[in-house]
């Protein structure tokens, strides 16, 4: 069959803070589901196109074909062959929502308005309504599932790869 190379990229940061997702920092409302703790991934699509190009122009196909590729911009990578993946895994920069929304407050000197969904009000909204995309992502993420692969992401692939956090775009 056809050769593939999937990449799993989390959240798309400079795009993902719309009104459509109850994301929208600049009105001053947002709702998350869950207690907003759960980690999430987040990659620009700028930066996910560097990382794509890269792998795709310098790395031999034996090394990209049928792979899974998960990168994210909030990961520390580490080189160092004693480090390991449990070390990695706890010592790693990926936030949660609450985790951005204070980053936020304190960036502008704002209070949000932030309301929380429980999972079971998620899942009635879901219920209601199945093409609901907000409360579909927030009832994955308020479940962990927003997160490309922990512990460990494929970000060293590219060294050279400087990714800019999700607070350049908040």
């Amino acid at each position: 069959g056809l050769a593939t190379a999937r990449f799993f990229v989390g959240m798309f940061a400079d795009s993902i803070w719309a009104a459509v997702l109850d994301l929208d920092l600049k009105s001053g409302k947002v709702s998350i589901g869950g207690d907003g703790s759960a980690k999430v991934s987040f990659t620009s699509t700028e930066d996910i196109g560097r990382f794509v190009v890269h792998v795709l122009t310098n790395l031999p196909r034996a090394r990209t074909k049928n792979r899974t590729f998960r990168i994210e911009s909030e990961r520390i990578v580490r080189t160092d062959p004693s480090f390991t993946a449990q070390a990695l895994f706890t010592n790693y920069l990926i936030q949660s929502f609450n985790d951005v929304f204070a980053a936020y407050e304190k960036k502008y000197s704002v209070n949000l308005q932030v309301k929380y969904k429980s999972v079971e009000e998620l899942k009635e909204s879901i219920a209601k309504n199945p093409h609901d995309l907000a409360s579909l992502l927030q009832f994955a993420w308020a479940l962990g599932a927003g997160t490309v692969g922990a512990p460990l992401v494929d970000n060293n692939v590219f060294l050279d790869w400087k990714p800019k956090p999700v607070d350049y775009y908040l």
